[in-house]
């Protein structure tokens, strides 16, 4: 089991470090193709579309396919000519294309894996297990942004999306390995949950996933901001992705430690502070001018999301029926994608107006209204057990 999880964290590392080390980068070389402001917020928008279809379609081709196995082999090669080509793109049209095949493959890869992780994880140390195997995304943006911003410096971007692509050839090996013996619909046989009402979810569910969306859009907006900040006082690209990478370090000792603590001590009122530290980091990015700064906005914002979604995805484990993970886990994904799309088509459009630092203002406020979520629950349950306690 151990080393499934090993395995299982390595596919991880390489499609998080991909999607994380890319998205500082994907404006700049969209520039270099002669996109605006608006077009790139389009162009990233379309990707997280491209993302959240792969998202959604992962759960019926799990029971298609007969298991886990085919996709992440079937995806990785997909995505592996997509970076390839990528790198060859003379016009935005056909960029578009590449990397919404690219997104698509991820969208399968990064469902498919937290399903499997849903599948392996012993339900008393959940938090544990997903807050552990969440370091990949904080670890993959620290490699990725770092790898990116010297393959760059090296060969250019051309150089770079070669090299990519090749390295993603070694993922249907490592996603063999974390796949075997795996067909339908895992599920814990020693788990016992108490089943919802038919045709209902409970009402926490829906909390949690407009939590995820929400926040997920706040940093998104926050994302693009720090690219075209960072382009507006001329940071090289090897700057802005290492600014990125250096924000996923900060991150990193932040994500086990909640996970381990989420166990002990509910998940809820953790994931209101990660919202609360990425409108801190918001608020920052508001103001920043030199390259720390950048990068410290950056890593408030990856606890929020980094660490705050594990927590999320393994509260939604808590609150579901064993027959509905898989499809609940779909949702939760699919809503950070679908956070991608507006929040980068929102802030493409308004950067133009606005700037990036009133931009940034804004998606603060929007992340600290969101962390009142996940307590609505509590205090929920708070009136409601008393009321039921009087009626007995």
């Amino acid at each position: 089991m151990r080393k499934k999880l090993w395995f299982l964290f390595l596919s991880n590392l390489g499609v998080w470090g991909t999607v994380n080390g890319l998205v500082p980068l994907l404006p700049v070389n969209a520039g270099r193709l002669g996109a605006s402001a608006s077009v790139t917020g389009l162009y990233l928008a379309l990707s997280y579309l491209a993302m959240a279809a792969g998202t959604m379609i992962a759960p019926w081709l799990w029971r298609k396919l007969g298991g886990p196995q085919q996709m992440l082999a079937s995806s990785s090669l997909l995505a592996a000519v997509a970076f390839v080509l990528m790198g060859q793109a003379t016009n935005i049209p056909i960029l578009v294309a590449l990397t919404a095949a690219a997104w698509t493959a991820c969208g399968l890869l990064t469902t498919t894996l937290s399903m499997v992780l849903a599948a392996l994880a012993d339900p008393a140390q959940r938090g544990r297990s997903f807050g552990w195997m969440a370091l990949a995304v904080p670890a993959g943006a620290l490699a990725g942004g770092l790898a990116f911003g010297v393959l760059i410096k090296q060969g250019g971007f051309a150089f770079m999306f070669g090299a990519l692509g090749i390295s993603w050839l070694a993922l249907p090996w490592i996603g063999s390995k974390v796949a075997s013996g795996l067909h339908q619909s895992p599920q814990p046989q020693h788990e016992q949950i108490d089943l919802p009402a038919e045709g209902s979810l409970p009402v926490a569910f829906y909390l949690i996933l407009a939590t995820i969306w929400l926040l997920s859009l706040a940093v998104f907006i926050g994302r693009l901001g720090t690219t075209f900040a960072m382009q507006a006082l001329s940071f090289a690209p090897e700057q802005i992705a290492r600014a990125a990478g250096l924000g996923g370090l900060i991150a990193l000792p932040v994500i086990p430690l909640l996970g381990v603590l989420s166990d002990r001590a509910g998940r809820r009122g953790l994931v209101s502070l990660c919202c609360m530290v990425g409108a801190s980091g918001l608020l920052l990015l508001a103001r920043a001018t030199a390259q720390w700064e950048f990068a410290l906005a950056s890593g408030l914002m990856s606890i929020a999301t980094y660490a705050g979604t594990p927590l999320m995805l393994a509260l939604a484990v808590d609150l579901l029926p064993p027959s509905m993970r898989n499809w609940g886990l779909s949702w939760c994904t699919t809503a950070i994608w679908l956070a991608g799309i507006l929040g980068f088509a929102l802030a493409g459009r308004l950067l133009d107006s606005w700037g990036a630092g009133p931009l940034a203002t804004g998606a603060a406020v929007l992340a600290l209204l969101t962390s009142l979520l996940p307590l609505i629950a509590t205090i929920r349950r708070w009136i409601v057990k008393p009321v039921e306690a009087t009626t007995v």
